[in-house]
């Protein structure tokens, strides 16, 4: 099987993975150069509401107005001083819960050696190769179950992805790390295994449950729980340092399982449009979180169904987690609970390759939460319409 799958996945990597890469590219290009005014900074959603660190005064940061801004601000600021005992982190919404995230900022910062003008590239070109890579590996299982490579073009479409393309935020690290687990887990690649469980509690702290999936082997149980305490030593210490400088990071949970997302069922939000658009926006909201609901449902009754799946069992892990841990504010609105999904998707997708099963579902649920996250771009498009019109 591997002499005729190498050339396929050279053939895919070179003919077709490379290209949504550089229509991303050319997207960022586009809605800056017309949407704010050449001001890259822009992507990173930085909000009016809260102040720009003097230490990157000299970007000239570009504030959305009337705003709170996004998740990629944070990160943006991280990745210039990615120590948490720095003076950045009083600049920060949530400096204990954003330092966990430390990877993707972190390795912006290395690969550049700290050079400030270079850090945001750097930024964007790592978070898009963990994107090609997250391709990358989906596109191999696609081919390992009789696919075409194609399919690993699934990856672009998780909200994760789509929402890092609009607002460099770092969920979909998380994603490729999965992806290139379960990869590991078929091709046998212990190591690629073990590193990618070791790094994902450092891309978001909710990685830490596909180290319990992995461990959670009955045949191997007692050996994997020994190496597990080898694997995440290194995460633990630096969330120990982080926890030592901010505080334990607040959850903000504070109902019963299950209780927020009927919550924002019962309160869904109202937009200041003109009637239709609201009532179509409205609409998409009901739609995209129905299917955050039947993913939910979905994934807990394959996981459980599939439990001798390690990747099944990571997608259960990664579902309980979002139908358990999240506050009321992470279901108003499609960005907030389809980044946390994302994992659990693609864990589903590709356990469902593995396993022989139709992965039509997962696609459908993922295809319905998409429609609202292009929705949020509307915009972007309208804007860059009207200028090249």
């Amino acid at each position: 099987m591997a002499p005729r799958l190498l050339p396929a996945a050279r053939w895919w990597l070179g003919r077709v993975a490379l290209l949504p890469p550089l229509l991303v590219l050319a997207w960022w290009t586009l809605t800056v150069s017309i949407n704010y005014g050449g001001n890259w900074t822009a992507l990173f959603c930085a909000g009016d509401r809260f102040r720009v660190p003097p230490e990157l005064a000299w970007e000239n940061v570009y504030q959305f107005p009337a705003s709170f801004g996004y998740d990629g601000q944070a990160y943006h600021y991280i990745a210039h001083q990615p120590w948490p005992w720095s003076a950045m982190a009083k600049w920060l919404d949530a400096p204990a819960l954003r330092y966990l995230r430390i990877l993707l900022p972190g390795l912006a910062y290395v690969a550049v050696f700290g050079s400030q003008p270079w850090v945001d590239w750097a930024y964007r070109l790592i978070g898009l190769g963990f994107a090609i890579l997250g391709a990358w590996w989906l596109g191999q299982l696609a081919l390992a179950s009789g696919r075409s490579p194609n399919w690993g073009l699934v990856f672009y479409a998780s909200p994760a992805a789509l929402i890092f393309i609009d607002r460099m935020t770092v969920d979909h690290v998380l994603c490729a790390l999965v992806a290139g687990f379960a990869w590991a887990v078929i091709k046998g690649r212990r190591r690629l295994e073990q590193l990618a469980v070791a790094l994902a509690p450092f891309a978001r702290e909710t990685g830490l449950v596909l180290a319990v999936a992995w461990a959670a082997d009955r045949q191997e149980a007692r050996a994997r729980l020994v190496r597990l305490a080898q694997l995440l030593w290194p995460w633990l210490g630096w969330a120990l340092l982080v926890i030592a400088l901010h505080g334990f990071p607040s959850s903000g949970v504070r109902r019963l399982p299950g209780l927020s997302i009927l919550h924002a069922l019962a309160n869904p939000s109202s937009y200041s449009l003109p009637a239709w658009q609201g009532v179509g926006l409205m609409c998409l909201d009901f739609l995209a979180l129905a299917a955050a609901c039947a993913t939910i449902a979905g994934v807990l009754f394959y996981g459980i169904k599939h439990r001798g799946d390690p990747v099944a069992r990571a997608a259960l892990a990664f579902a309980l987690i979002a139908l358990v841990f999240q506050k009321d504010e992470a279901w108003l609105h499609v960005y907030n609970y389809g980044r946390l999904l994302s994992p659990a998707l693609v864990c589903w997708i590709v356990s469902c390759w593995t396993q022989g099963c139709r992965s039509s579902i997962p696609l459908l649920l993922m295809t319905l939460l998409d429609l609202r996250v292009i929705m949020q771009w509307a915009p972007q498009w309208i804007g860059i319409w009207r200028a090249l019109g």
